[in-house]
């Protein structure tokens, strides 16, 4: 099976992404905790998926970040 498949394959700690972390926050004023989430799928080229609907609105705004409602 691959790795990208299986649960937590690939940890990333915090202090990669929190620079981008911080500044997507202050852009869209939005908790930072969000944030991290958004900041990920940017680095990664990957789709945020959530069903968190004012995290979904605000990361449409988010340049680079595709985001999608589960």
């Amino acid at each position: 099976m691959e790795s990208a498949l299986l649960p937590f394959a690939n940890l990333v700690p915090d202090e990669e992404i929190r620079a981008r972390d911080l500044a997507i926050a202050v852009d869209l004023n939005h908790p930072i905790y969000d944030c991290f989430d958004l900041a990920l799928a940017e680095r990664e080229r990957a789709p945020l998926v959530s069903a968190d609907k004012r995290l979904i609105m605000v990361g449409k705004k988010a340049k680079g970040v595709e985001v999608r409602s589960l």
